[in-house]
């Protein structure tokens, strides 16, 4: 028994996602006062289903913020645990190296030949190179939470150390 019916789409973006159905038992339709309203009611029907799916992709997005913001935390607290624990346990067994290096150059060092005066004097300046990366990566660690001036880095320097380290092999060099 419907005499006419009346679909309105509801539209977000010009794009419709749903539709208002009206039905009537009159077989005249709808009038233009009824279908302006209608019309009306499907366009703020629209907008109300439009507001609260953006109100709960909201609330969806800060709830999913907050959980990564404390997962972050708790990651940057792991983080800063773990390099402490690093650097205090790698530090020792190089304090131990650079004594044993230090104890060998003043019991034997006038009697060792210039190549292993050399040597030792390297493995103690890899011994401090190293007690500073242990050093610098705490620091590292805690980098987001402290704030340090800006100062000036002498990359010429830095790149040198670096070229040190690596124990190139003869005839290759960097410029």
């Amino acid at each position: 028994g419907y005499g006419s019916t009346m679909s309105l789409p509801m539209l977000c973006d010009g794009k419709a996602f749903g539709a208002v159905a009206v039905y009537s038992r009159l077989s005249s339709g709808f009038c233009e006062a009824e279908a302006n309203l209608l019309s009306e009611l499907a366009h703020d029907l629209a907008h109300g289903i439009t507001t609260i799916r953006l109100r709960e992709a909201h609330r969806l997005a800060e709830e999913a913020l907050r959980r990564n913001a404390e997962e972050l935390a708790r990651s940057n607290k792991d983080l800063e645990h773990f390099a402490y624990v690093a650097s205090h346990d790698l530090r020792s067994p190089l304090r131990a190296i650079d004594n044993l290096a230090h104890w060998i150059a003043q019991d034997d060092g006038e009697s060792l030949t210039p190549a292993s005066q050399e040597h030792l004097a390297k493995l103690r300046n890899r011994v401090e190179r190293m007690e500073k990366l242990l050093v610098d990566l705490l620091e590292y660690s805690r980098a987001g939470r402290q704030r340090h001036p800006l100062e000036r880095v002498d990359t010429g320097t830095l790149v040198r150390g670096v070229v040190e380290l690596l124990n190139l092999p003869p005839g290759f060099t960097v410029a």
